[in-house]
């Protein structure tokens, strides 16, 4: 009848040899008992035992195999082990040497199931290669020859292995038609994880968070997953599909995600995500400011339109931010700006000053550092003010829709509007519509081009001209009437200035 395996409470792998029995625990170590005649349960003696010992230095074990009178291991990262009999070179150590404690498999990676029978051995690796080593009198082996291998061959003609349960079996037959009894191992094959995600690449503490999908494990819940990066084999392992892999320098990572349950080792992640770990900060330039042409103006707002430049040499920009002081007072944020336009549109308050900043935020959460635009000062200068001096015939038009209720206007060719002031930016605002003609601007009494105030559909309060300077100074803006044959109006609404 039945009775308790002394010390054994956390087992999830027993398999049963010849004369010997061994057992994985939840720990992932290895206990074995009874026959130890060629060191077949791995604690370093030949003593035979009636009770579990625990396999030397083997502490990462996911699946385990034993033949007549060895044993062989899957570890976690994908190797191999084996101990005990080593005769026909079944160990796959490279000689004929029994050992009482485990040794590598030579050559093997990506291990994901193990199979010991008689005097042959084989693996599964992934993606579904077989390779096997030992006895190879009837080719057993599958390598198409009768050579014993005391180091792992490639089985010819294996394909891949569908996640699910598989049993493999060796047995041979002799020239006489002899067939020896099978000895078979279960496998199970445990699918391909979905390839990781980069979530964030966390600038400061050197690490990348990584989320993955969850593969098929045959009904086996799986116990853990093992994200790598290469190069340099950093990893981190979790219970869901999520880590952080910590301890990263600057660069570009390949990483693959391999799954395990109880029973095995999946494949790895196909294809591996692409990680840029970048701790440098990004660079922004000054915002400059201006009024774009074609905007509108509020009865007592100008649009301004901020652009500067970024640069970064990592992970690439992941957004901007603005900010505003208005009057020297504390500086308020605004909402982001897409990062494709580089520009951000803004409505000051005439006669109010202003002063902008940006900084630049990167994919792996580097900020730079506030670049700070010039003090300006935002004003409106109606059509009627004083600073404004006409020449030639002008008259004046009203209209609830005008900056204040009134404009100019004149057909006069030659006929023209000079306005001194001292700032940054002038912009010229008029009504615009199918009536209207052109004029030429003159600056500080140079020629700059013809533009119009001829628009298909009608337009009020409208930036029909403006320029910004690098820096504040003194000019003179004067428009002269082209005389536009069979539409030679122009209309003067306001000035606006900034700085």
């Amino acid at each position: 009848t039945p009775v308790a395996v002394r010390g054994i409470s956390t087992a999830t792998q027993i398999v049963a040899g010849g004369e010997h029995t061994c057992a994985v625990l939840a720990d992932h170590s290895v206990r074995c008992w009874g026959l130890n005649t060629n060191g077949q349960l791995g604690d370093g003696t030949t003593a035979d035992s009636a009770i579990p010992v625990a396999v030397s230095s083997l502490a990462r074990v996911t699946v385990i195999s034993v033949g007549t009178s060895y044993s062989c291991a899957v570890l976690t990262d994908g190797t191999a082990a084996c101990w005990g009999a080593n005769k026909y070179g079944v160990l796959g150590d490279g000689t004929w040497i029994d050992r009482s404690a485990p040794v590598p498999v030579n050559g093997l990676a990506g291990v994901t199931a193990i199979a010991a029978g008689e005097t042959s051995t084989c693996a599964l690796l992934a993606p579904g290669v077989v390779r096997c080593w030992g006895n190879n009198e009837q080719g057993e082996l599958g390598d198409g020859t009768t050579t014993d291998q005391m180091a792992p061959v490639n089985v010819l003609g294996i394909g891949a292995l569908a996640a699910g349960d598989h049993r493999v079996c060796i047995r041979a037959t002799d020239t006489a038609g002899n067939v020896s009894p099978a000895r078979c191992a279960s496998l199970v094959v445990i699918g391909v994880p979905g390839a990781p995600t980069a979530v964030s690449a966390t600038a400061g503490h050197n690490s990348a968070l990584l989320t993955w999908v969850a593969p098929a494990s045959n009904g086996r819940p799986i116990t853990q997953y093992t994200a790598t990066a290469s190069p340099g084999g950093k990893s981190c392992v979790s219970a869901t599909t999520s880590c952080t892999i910590a301890g990263l320098v600057d660069g570009l990572y390949s990483v693959v995600v391999r799954a395990t349950n109880a029973i095995g080792v999946g494949q790895p992640s196909s294809p591996s995500a692409r990680v840029r770990i970048d701790t440098t900060n990004p660079t922004v330039t000054a915002p400059a400011a201006s009024i774009a042409s074609g905007a509108q103006l509020g009865t007592t707002t100008i649009p301004v339109k901020l652009t500067w430049t970024g640069a970064d040499t990592g992970a690439g920009i992941a957004t901007y931010q603005v900010a505003l002081s208005t009057s020297g007072g504390a500086w308020v944020l605004v909402s982001s700006p897409s990062l494709a336009a580089l520009t951000r549109s803004l409505s000051a308050t005439s006669m109010v000053t202003y002063r902008f900043r940006v900084r630049a935020i990167d994919r792996a959460g580097n900020t730079s550092a506030w670049a700070y635009g010039p003090t300006l000062h935002a004003r409106q200068v109606q059509q009627n003010a004083a600073a404004v001096k006409y020449h030639g015939t002008w008259y004046t038009g009203h209209s609830t829709v005008a900056s204040m209720g009134s404009y100019r206007y004149t057909r006069a060719r030659g006929a023209s509007a000079s306005f001194a002031f001292t700032g940054q930016t002038i912009a010229v605002v008029a009504y615009k519509g199918t009536a209207l003609g052109s004029f030429r601007v003159y600056l500080d009494g140079v020629y700059v081009a013809a533009y119009s105030d001829h628009a298909a559909s009608t337009q009020w309060r409208r930036v029909v001209y403006s320029r910004t300077w690098t820096s504040p100074g003194t000019h003179t803006i004067r428009l002269v009437c082209s005389g536009t044959v069979g539409s030679p109006r122009i209309d003067v609404d306001a000035f606006a200035v900034l700085g």
